[in-house]
């Protein structure tokens, strides 16, 4: 994880899934991974429908 900085997202709306290029980055332990996103784009909608994610 530390040597890479890019990923694929992929989030879905309904049945039809979206994948991303993103840059990342994680904390020391590489227990947790922040990427950065505008809230006007689809995979942001994707991520704030879904109560799975926090």
């Amino acid at each position: 994880m530390k040597a890479g900085r890019t990923c694929v997202l992929a989030t879905v709306s309904g049945k039809e899934p979206h994948c991303s290029l993103m840059s990342y980055a994680t904390d020391d332990d590489c227990r947790e991974i922040y990427m950065a996103t505008r809230r006007d784009t689809k995979k942001y909608r994707n991520l704030a429908a879904n109560p799975s994610v926090f």
